[in-house]
């Protein structure tokens, strides 16, 4: 199952947004960047048969914008996603799915997702990242759990490839 890791797109600064941090929704500019990130990678990613987003507003809203992008995918709210997601949760997540998805989309945060990736699947405990905002880290996952780092890319990157063929 080929897994694309997508962090929630910028959102409102904390300091901005004195409410429940899961209420604090995506920034203008968030919605704008990530919309147009999302457009190109629709040209490099299949689209997903599902996406799953945590429960937080920015992932939800970010998600919306990524389904938008790939005409309308499917999406799943999982409070397995919320900050603070852990390998467990997210093994728990897959094994729900029972690998019947070529492609799935999740939706969350940092640390969460380097930790998960770099540690869970590819690295072994020594990769390191450092997802940027509205970033998709690509993950080929194997039936055994382990998986294969693919690609990843920045919405900065991916507005360079905008308009070149790709």
């Amino acid at each position: 199952m080929r897994v694309l890791f997508i962090r929630h797109a910028i959102a409102l600064e904390r300091e901005e947004f004195l409410e429940d941090d899961m209420l604090r929704p995506l920034s203008e500019e968030g919605k704008t960047k990530a919309a147009k990130a999302f457009g190109v990678y629709k040209s490099l990613f299949d689209k997903p048969d599902l996406i799953l987003s945590s429960e937080a507003v920015r992932a939800k809203e970010t998600a919306e914008l990524l389904s938008h992008a790939f005409d309308h995918a499917k999406i799943t709210i999982t409070p397995l996603l919320n900050p603070g997601a852990d390998e467990k949760n997210f093994k728990k997540l897959i094994a729900s799915l029972d690998h019947k998805y070529k492609t799935v989309a999740v939706v969350g945060h940092e640390p969460d997702f380097s930790l998960i990736i770099g540690t869970a699947l590819t690295g072994g405990g020594i990769l390191y990242l450092n997802v940027k905002k509205a970033s998709c880290i690509e993950v080929e996952l194997g039936r055994e759990g382990r998986g294969e780092l693919r690609s990843m890319i920045t919405p900065k990157q991916a507005l360079k490839f905008k308009g070149k063929n790709v």
